[in-house]
């Protein structure tokens, strides 16, 4: 968990932009076998904004998130879509 930081300059600003969380997340998706899991939880922004989406399917999650989740954009907010996904096979 909280493994996704930005640069020292942008975290002094709070910042943490979109095409940096999805980088690094595409890259741990990369990780990720057919059928496994994958977790992101506490995120600012949404996996299923991302360009890998179509790899996986969303578990559903009755949890508690936390708001403050923005679009790409890093302006508009929206709800969390979640935090458990399994990759489906190849």
């Amino acid at each position: 968990m909280a493994v996704l930081r930005a640069p020292k300059k942008q975290q002094r600003l709070g910042n943490y932009p979109f095409a940096l969380f999805e980088e690094r997340a595409l890259f741990l998706e990369s990780l990720v076998k057919p059928g496994g899991l994958f977790v992101i939880h506490n995120s600012m922004h949404r996996f299923s904004d991302t360009a890998h989406l179509g790899c996986y399917d969303r578990i559903p999650v009755a949890a508690q998130h936390d708001k403050g989740v923005f679009l790409p954009d890093g302006v508009t907010e929206v709800e969390p879509d979640g935090c458990l996904w399994r990759k489906r096979g190849a």
